[in-house]
């Protein structure tokens, strides 16, 4: 199970929530078999696109249940639900704070959350967005992402916990996000990643690295996501 196939669970037509994910290539039988890590990996066609995807949706999932006081499958339809009505108008960009932020309203809505107020979610909504944000920008692979992921699942989830239990405010929650490059500081040397140029402290610079998150690797010639030292082909031939 994938957070795109839980999406698509209960779908009247699978192809149109597809469509309008940006996934026109797959299938619903495509979703059910296939593993999204894997597939970018081995740099299947539209690989990377579906681990994006799935990484987006994933992120919503999990703040959705932060919001709300239901069950987990229950939140899962709710988001669910809302994701397959949005498909209904077109596109659903995941990375945009409306429609994000739509998804969260009509998910709240329909799991009767009286207590989630408007403000909260707008504010939730900001913070999820600018996490799908770095997501579309970058290699669903790549450290940058998955330190991005992992500052979600962690920090952001224990912020938006904070919110609903009336600890802060959303004003306050928004005021601590700054963007979801910002919030990262990978090395701990005080330094965001943004204007850090070198994020992981192993003496070469991010533009001449490319684990730049990763203080044990720094050359891929072949761009193979497998570093020269550990690399039995490293001109990928």
């Amino acid at each position: 199970v994938t957070p795109v196939s839980t999406v698509l669970n209960g779908a009247s037509s699978a192809s149109t929530v597809l469509s309008a994910l940006g996934l026109s290539d797959e299938t619903e039988l495509s979703i059910l078999t296939k593993n999204p890590w894997t597939a970018a990996q081995q740099r299947i066609a539209g690989g990377e696109k579906l681990l994006q995807v799935n990484q987006q949706i994933g992120v919503i999932l999990e703040s959705a249940n932060s919001l709300s006081s239901k069950s987990s499958a229950e939140v899962s339809e709710g988001v669910s639900d809302a994701i397959q009505e949005q498909s209904q108008t077109g596109t659903v960009n995941l990375t945009d704070e409306t429609t994000v932020g739509t998804i969260f309203t009509n998910a709240m809505t329909e799991l009767n959350e009286t207590a989630v107020s408007q403000e909260e979610i707008e504010a939730v909504s900001t913070s999820v967005s600018r996490v799908n944000q770095v997501v579309d920008s970058n290699s669903p692979l790549s450290e940058t992402v998955i330190d991005t992921l992992s500052d979600a699942q962690d920090s952001l989830q224990d912020k938006i916990d904070d919110l609903v239990d009336g600890s802060t405010t959303p004003a306050d929650f928004a005021a601590s996000l700054g963007t979801a490059e910002e919030s990262l500081d990978s090395d701990g040397d005080g330094i965001p990643n943004e204007t850090d140029p070198d994020d992981d402290n192993d003496g070469v610079p991010d533009d001449q690295d490319d684990f730049r998150l990763d203080p044990t690797k720094d050359t891929d010639t072949d761009r193979d996501g497998i570093d020269d030292k550990n690399d039995g082909d490293k001109d990928g031939d």
